[in-house]
């Protein structure tokens, strides 16, 4: 049986394609975000992928955490769901743990939250993180989450590069369509690269089509992101209904109008997929306006094996 909340959305979506209202759908986002902070049903939900890359000399436990947004009002987050994914990483022990971004949801303050829940985390366990577009909201450097990172141990990579084993891994700044990727110089078209994006729309990058020639570019071997939440909301067969909306529809409301041209540009929103290198996308943590629909948040653990190895 579908529970409640799908049933809802499923009726005010079809309601929605009948008469064209969009104050229907308003109604929806009112409902569902009381729907959600009422009944708590929120659960993390541990994913677990194998993948084999090149220039690891060892078997590695990686997880994923992403889009914390920790805020004052507790909507965007909600502790609950922080003490799940604590309980869920001391209890599964990882070897490093990368963080994707959007640490805060809007107000650098709130950095702090961070260090209190996860500072017995990152004490024991490497951590590297990459910053997302909340992170950098109000177009100043995030100097104080960055000093909360540094006295932390956790490793920043702000177009920077580390290793894990003998693998390159490199950081990227928060893309957009403005950016252009660009490798680091000691980076040849010989070496192999795990990049790290907050978003998948780093994917829409020159790099990464066909008909661009990178002969000059490392080889990317694996892409890691979050920043989706999944869509927030998914409906079977449709997925995030955002996308069925015109853009004028929403280009009044800012956010749902920057999100909807996220949606257009994403080529993949969640899960791992083989491009022919393996994709990750986590569904992250927190939300906006503190609902979610079928895109349950998580934490992902991929198990990373040498590519030669049984």
């Amino acid at each position: 049986m579908l529970p409640m909340g799908l049933i809802f959305l499923i009726l005010t979506f079809v309601i929605y394609i009948i008469t064209g209202n969009v104050f229907i759908f308003l109604l929806f986002l009112f409902i569902s975000f009381l729907y959600t902070h009422t009944a708590q049903f929120h659960t993390i939900k541990e994913t677990h992928h194998t993948i084999r890359l090149p220039d690891i000399t060892k078997e590695h436990k990686i997880a994923l955490v992403s889009d914390l947004h920790f805020d004052e009002n507790k909507i965007s987050y909600h502790p609950k769901l922080i003490q799940e994914v604590v309980e869920s990483l001391m209890t599964s022990n990882p070897d490093i743990i990368l963080f994707l971004g959007d640490f805060i949801q809007k107000d650098q303050k709130y950095a702090l939250q961070f260090k209190w829940a996860f500072t017995s985390i990152t004490s024991k366990i490497r951590c590297i993180a990459v910053l997302g577009n909340h992170d950098i909201l109000d177009g100043n450097p995030p100097l104080y989450l960055e000093n909360i990172l540094k006295s932390m141990n956790v490793e920043l990579l702000v177009d920077k590069l580390t290793k894990i084993d003998d693998l390159n891994v490199y950081g990227i700044h928060y893309y957009t369509s403005k950016h252009n990727l660009k490798f680091p110089k000691e980076l040849s078209c010989e070496d192999n690269v795990l990049l790290l994006s907050h978003t998948p729309s780093v994917l829409c990058d020159n790099v990464f089509l066909k008909s661009s020639s990178n002969h000059e570019t490392p080889k990317i071997v694996g892409v890691f992101c979050g920043h989706t939440h999944a869509g927030q909301v998914a409906l079977p067969f449709v997925g995030c209904p955002l996308v069925l909306f015109p853009e004028w529809s929403v280009k009044w409301w800012r956010r749902m109008y920057l999100r909807l041209l996220d949606l257009k540009r994403w080529k993949y929103i969640t899960g791992i997929h083989y491009i022919p290198f393996p994709l990750v996308i986590t569904s992250g943590v927190g939300s906006h306006y503190g609902f979610r629909f079928n895109c349950p948040p998580d934490v992902v653990f991929l198990h990373i094996k040498p590519i030669n190895s049984m």
